[in-house]
């Protein structure tokens, strides 16, 4: 996470939404930051129905699934391949650092 990264974990329900929309508006407000919702990530468990998902995304203007750090982010374990890139992207800078060392 970076410095002014934050993580809310609500319920999945109206109610919770325009709370959050609420809070975000008053910090606003007071802060005179505002949240740039487009550039925002909105994280699910697996048992939201696709249509919850797409309703509460669409509220908050915000995208899902998504990468952090590169990594896609999932609420089942993904399979191995997954992440073949990044395996792939460390053993290449490993094997730079190693040669770099003999040298």
């Amino acid at each position: 996470m970076f410095a002014n990264d934050i993580i809310l974990i609500i319920k999945a329900n109206r109610k919770s939404i325009t709370s959050v929309k609420y809070i975000f508006a008053k910090y606003e407000l007071f802060t005179g930051q505002r949240v740039n919702f487009s550039k925002s990530k909105i994280f699910f468990p697996k048992h939201l129905s696709s249509s919850a998902r797409l309703n509460i995304c669409s509220s908050l203007g915000m995208t899902f699934p998504f990468k952090y750090l590169g990594v896609m982010l999932s609420p089942r374990r993904p399979p191995p391949k997954t992440h073949e890139h990044l395996l792939a992207l460390i053993g290449s800078k490993l094997s730079c650092r190693k040669t770099n060392l003999l040298s």
